[in-house]
């Protein structure tokens, strides 16, 4: 093969990833959880399937860094309550309530309670355990604003843990170490070990996708339709 045609495949080849490369797009996608990263797993190989150029950039942030990321502009969507966004131009749909739950290993005993007679429990009932829970930070506000007033109310009897993650919250739940008190989106999907029970004395919050209100895009659409 003389070298002019090898040249010129060359420069064929290079137009063709040149191509390809001006034809990808990036996503931005906020959360606060990692449970909710780990629940997009079959949409985002639907979205790879369906749109091959556009390629997710997932941030697990604090709830206050991805409100301001969205509205910034600095993501396309963001998984928050609907209170998070109440001051931000954008525009949500609701997947569904969110709840705040108990968790611990289904070794832990809980005085005076037969676990196995209950639905819930309240705080009244958990005031002598030690209850682990997330930074205040990673709390929707809402949820937040009841459980701190709660949490406050447990320090007068109890003891509190406070973690940096849902990973290690339910970690140390699950070890025995107490009770740990989560918002349902960052309750995994597969805890056979964990006893789960709803808290009584609370209010529920919407769960939204909040987008960029001139999102017209199909990979947003496509990304809102198919997260259920």
């Amino acid at each position: 093969m003389q070298q002019s045609q090898i040249f010129t495949r060359y420069v064929a080849r290079k137009k063709l990833i040149k191509n390809n490369f001006d034809k990808i797009s990036f996503f931005g996608i906020g959360c606060s959880s990692y449970v909710e990263l780990s629940k997009m797993d079959g949409r985002l190989k639907k979205m790879r399937e369906n749109l091959p150029n556009v390629y997710p950039k997932i941030l697990v942030k604090d709830y206050s860094v991805v409100s301001y990321l969205l509205k910034n502009r600095n993501i396309d969507l963001a998984l928050v309550t609907r209170d998070m966004i109440k001051n931000i131009d954008c525009k949500f749909k609701v997947i569904n309530q969110i709840k705040t739950y108990a968790i611990f290993s289904n070794e832990y005993k809980i005085e005076g309670i037969s676990l196995e007679d209950i639905e819930s429990l309240s705080f009244e009932e958990l005031k002598h355990e030690c209850l682990i829970t997330l930074s205040p930070k990673y709390v929707p506000f809402k949820l937040g604003n009841i459980l701190q007033e709660k949490l406050t109310l447990h320090s007068e009897y109890g003891f509190s843990m406070v973690c940096d993650s849902d990973i290690e919250a339910i970690r140390l739940a699950r070890s025995g170490y107490g009770v740990a008190i989560l918002p349902e989106n960052f309750i995994p999907s597969n805890l056979d070990d964990i006893v789960i029970k709803v808290i009584s004395d609370q209010v529920s919050s919407d769960y939204v996708i909040a987008y960029q209100k001139d999102a017209e895009d199909e990979r947003t659409k496509f990304f809102i339709e198919n997260f259920k």
